[in-house]
């Protein structure tokens, strides 16, 4: 109870901190995962750092000594903006740095990120990763809004939601998905939501697990299948990576022509 006689509100929060890897998954947004790294700098002495598409970015390409390939690079046009063919998305939501069409977070990889994805499953339904090739379906959940800060948002959901004229509608209005529904095949079938800028996954379902001799055995095996899941999105998104800091202009090409309006 607090001195002015209201009682303190406590709520529990899941938490896997994987120390092999570095990085600490919780339940937890906003004011609460706030309140969760500011315990945990508090009770173990480490400093936590909300990761985003930006920052996963940067860890990706250095490890890879290719630190550079970042720098000033522009967000993608995938469509035509309302000013005509030589207009830039701004990505409204994303960090800017001032006088600049640089975005400053490189948050708005994420947004590209999950448009890639959109246009590999429906261009063949499979990424081939450096650990192999993951399956995917877009299912239940579409989030898009406008890069260029025109024709607003759009919140799709249908099991068939990839299929919704509103969908490509609103890919060629100049919208870009900010969360997508999916479901990946590797080492088993996840279904879950992955928002765009902070990679964040939310309505995760878990394979199942068939034979667990005790409760032990069986939140083992599901942490596996979290870290198994957290290893396949990275590594989809170093795919990404590899291909927008490699051959990502016959990549763009086709994604124009997915769209219906490739630039000429």
């Amino acid at each position: 109870m607090l001195r002015d006689g209201r009682f303190r509100r406590s709520r529990r929060i899941a938490v896997l901190w994987d120390l092999s890897g570095g990085c600490v998954y919780a339940a937890a947004a906003g004011a609460v995962r706030g309140r969760l790294m500011e315990l945990f700098e508090k009770t173990f002495g480490v400093s936590l750092r909300q990761l985003t598409a930006g920052r996963l970015a940067e860890r990706i390409v250095q490890s890879h000594g290719r630190g550079r390939d970042l720098e000033d690079m522009r967000p993608a046009r995938f469509v035509h903006g309302p000013e005509g063919p030589g207009q830039w998305p701004d990505y409204p939501w994303v960090a800017r740095q001032a006088d600049s069409a640089v975005s400053h977070t490189r948050d708005h990889l994420g947004n590209e990120f999950l448009l890639w994805l959109w246009h590999a499953a429906a261009d063949g339904g499979g990424v081939k990763t450096a650990d192999g090739e993951v399956s995917l379906v877009v299912s239940q959940t579409i989030d898009l809004q406008c890069a260029y800060g025109v024709s607003g948002r759009d919140s799709l959901r249908s099991d068939a939601v990839a299929a919704m004229p509103e969908a490509m509608e609103g890919l060629r209005s100049g919208k870009v998905p900010r969360k997508l529904g999916l479901i990946l095949e590797s080492g088993g079938q996840y279904e879950l939501a992955l928002s765009a800028e902070t990679l964040a996954v939310s309505a995760a379902k878990l394979p199942e697990v068939e034979e667990a001799e005790t409760p032990r055995v069986l939140f083992e095996e599901r942490i596996g299948l979290l870290r198994n899941l957290a290893k396949t999105l990275d590594a989809l998104f170093a795919s990404f990576l590899k291909v927008r800091t490699g051959s990502w202009d016959s990549q763009l090409r086709s994604i124009r022509k997915w769209i219906g309006q490739a630039e000429k």
